[in-house]
């Protein structure tokens, strides 16, 4: 069951005011959550040929 509650309308104002807010902040995390996967996958792939360079290089001493 579903409660109404009784707010002014300041009240409700300040609330989609704040809720505008979190929206935003939310999709500039989303934002930098994508820079950063990219930025992981950029790295991991130099991980990953400097792996391949390590295991098929040949050291002499």
């Amino acid at each position: 069951m579903m409660h109404l509650l009784n707010l002014s309308s300041d009240d409700m104002e300040a609330l989609v005011e704040h809720r505008e807010k979190l929206d935003a902040e939310i999709e500039q995390l989303r934002e930098n959550r994508m820079e950063l996967e990219a930025e992981i996958e950029g790295k991991e792939n130099a991980l990953n040929i400097i792996d391949k360079i390590i295991e098929e290089t040949e050291v002499s001493y």
